[in-house]
């Protein structure tokens, strides 16, 4: 399930002019597996920091259930935007809270820089994640 709300600023003294907050809720039952990854495996999977993590994350081996708050900040006509973020995931009945930040700078019609940052928290090590991750994407 997801929701989200558009708000335009009209006063903006740190130059944003629009904003995007959104909610995204999930379940999953023992081995599902969402054939367009969609907000399931959220920390796991769609808020690691390293795109190749997200192959090895493989299927859960039991129900879950999460929860994602965030943001998409948006400056200079769309061509830079933030996305604060805050999880919360409960694989295998461990409580797993984590939160992020993505940045965002088009640099050109079809390029751009992504940097993201994130931190999850357990009290099982398996999910605990920290790290950044700095990529320049362009569009063929």
């Amino acid at each position: 399930m997801e929701s989200n709300w558009t708000r335009l600023f009209k006063q903006n003294p740190l130059h944003i002019e629009q904003g995007v907050f959104y909610c995204n809720a999930f379940m999953a039952t023992k081995g599902w597996n969402s054939i367009a990854g969609g907000n399931f495996n959220r920390l796991r999977a769609a808020f690691e920091t390293n795109p190749l993590v997200r192959v090895a994350a493989g299927l859960s081996p039991d129900d879950t259930w999460g929860l994602a708050l965030g943001v998409q900040l948006f400056r200079h006509h769309k061509d830079e935007s933030f996305i604060p973020e805050i999880s919360y995931e409960s694989p295998q009945g461990e409580s797993v809270v984590g939160c992020g930040l993505r940045y965002l700078r088009k640099t050109g019609s079809r390029a751009y820089w992504e940097s993201l940052f994130t931190i999850a928290l357990s009290d099982d090590p398996q999910f605990d994640r920290k790290g950044a991750f700095l990529t320049y994407h362009i569009l063929f």
